[in-house]
């Protein structure tokens, strides 16, 4: 029986935000079924050199894991720096009778300075290249962000024996708990949750395992070098042209280009003023692009591919925002980004300072007809010819909310006092992965 290594997550909100605070290009584009960020990457920023340090080990082991290692740079836009004192990103210890283990990308860097974030628990100076070249490589190659290949959901042709797994993997040499085979082993990834390939059997980040541990005779060998779509990727994570991040200012059109599959540019702007603001990609490249506030996601959008753009238009409080624009279908393209104040509105007047006068403010006949939801609003009003609301619509599945969402809406003194407001649920389904047969009913709110 040959030792396996795991792969460490300890706090997974924590290493997010490390992950979103390195680079922000790790944050997802939209949310899961439960209104959350999805999680995409733990990539540290391209172009960085990252300092590596050894806790322990003979000077003739180190100068084996450092070439091993160094396997990674031919193929991607980072550095390695090997330092003996000082500040680490990274640190190694050594040993034997013990496991081998890395945590994944960026969250190495919340652990503290005199612990390792990656260890090697069986070689030595004797091990043999081959067996020393598949153990660092593939470490590495979670330190660097890379999940392991057989828990990969794309095209995966794995049916693990469930009862065999649990069997083999209690017992000598690994001795894990279930739940380490499980998150080891068992557990795939969802295809929302990660940038991935198809599965690859040649790939160095998989395990070996045997046809008797799968239901439909699926094994697998260790491999000690890159495989071909290892090294794609890997040029996919960290290319070697650095990506440009924009300075967004309103009413001025900034120029990007997506130039390899899977890139994310990021774009940056601040706001002074509260006010309702529309962000747009212009240009025939099919895009999707998705807003945040510091590591929060606040809404995105999808090119549809017909005659349109991915468009924004929301509420804006002050402060500094980040912007990710993706190709909506791994291709490349030129696009135009431009930010304005929302021309469909009048200027802002909070309706919530006394100033407004807004008495009450109610919703009746909530319906949906196809994927369109329509609500009419009631309001009484003085002192004022106009101003805004921001409704809130939340999705309900047994009386608890999945997501809420919210809709601005104008009234005026010349209109009437009952706004009807329309509002497709597509836009539920894009950016909460929720569809209207889920749901019981609809509340909407004054926000």
């Amino acid at each position: 029986m040959e030792h396996m290594c795991i792969d460490v997550t300890e706090n997974y909100e924590e290493e997010m935000k490390v992950a979103a605070k390195e680079n922000p290009a790790n944050l997802p584009m939209q949310r899961d079924k439960a209104g959350l960020a999805l999680e995409v990457a733990r990539r540290w920023k391209n172009g960085r050199t990252i300092r590596i340090k050894f806790m322990n080990g003979s000077n003739v082991l180190k100068k084996r894991i450092k070439e091993a290692a160094e396997t990674w740079l031919e193929y991607i836009n980072l550095k390695f720096e090997w330092v003996e004192s000082g500040p680490s990103d990274v640190r190694i210890y050594t040993t034997t009778g013990d496991g081998s283990w890395s945590y994944i990308g960026t969250s190495a860097l919340r652990i503290a300075q005199n612990k390792p974030t990656m260890q090697f628990g069986w070689l030595t100076e004797r091990s043999s290249d081959l067996e020393l070249s598949r153990v660092v490589i593939h470490e590495f190659g979670h330190m660097l962000g890379f999940i392991h290949e057989h828990q990969n959901p794309v095209d995966n042709p794995i049916i693990w024996d469930e009862e065999e797994v649990y069997r083999r993997y209690r017992g000598a040499p690994n001795y894990w708990t279930d739940s380490e085979i499980r998150t080891n082993i068992l557990n795939r990834y969802r295809r929302d949750q990660i940038n991935a390939s198809s599965y690859d059997p040649d790939s160095i980040m998989i395990y070996s395992f045997p046809s008797s541990l799968t239901k439909n005779g699926v094994s697998s060998q260790w491999n000690s070098k890159l495989s071909q779509q290892d090294i794609a990727m890997a040029k996919q994570f960290y290319p070697k042209k650095t990506v440009q991040t924009l300075t967004l200012t309103i009413g001025t059109e900034a120029k990007g280009e997506i130039t390899s599959a899977g890139e994310k540019d990021i774009a940056k702007f601040e706001i002074d003023q509260m006010d309702f603001y529309t962000l747009r990609t212009t240009g025939s490249t099919d895009t999707k692009i998705a807003l945040y506030k510091d590591d929060t996601l606040i809404v995105s959008d999808f090119d549809n591919g017909v005659n349109s753009n991915a468009e924004i238009t929301t509420l804006l409080t002050p402060g500094e925002y980040t912007l990710i624009i993706q190709h909506r279908d791994e291709g490349t393209g030129k696009y135009g980004l431009k930010l304005d104040r929302s021309s469909v509105f009048v200027p802002y007047m909070d309706p919530r300072e006394k100033s407004a006068s807004i008495e009450e403010v109610a919703t009746v006949g909530i319906k949906t007809e196809g994927s369109l939801i329509t609500f009419n609003a009631i309001w009484h009003y003085e002192e004022v010819d106009s101003a805004r609301l921001q409704f809130k619509l939340a999705a309900l599945r047994k009386g608890e909310s999945l997501c809420y969402y919210s809709i601005p809406a104008l009234i005026d003194r010349k209109e009437s006092r009952n706004l009807d407001l329309k509002f497709s649920a597509d836009l539920l389904l894009e950016n909460y992965g929720i569809d209207l047969s889920e749901l019981d009913s609809f509340e909407v709110v004054l926000n």
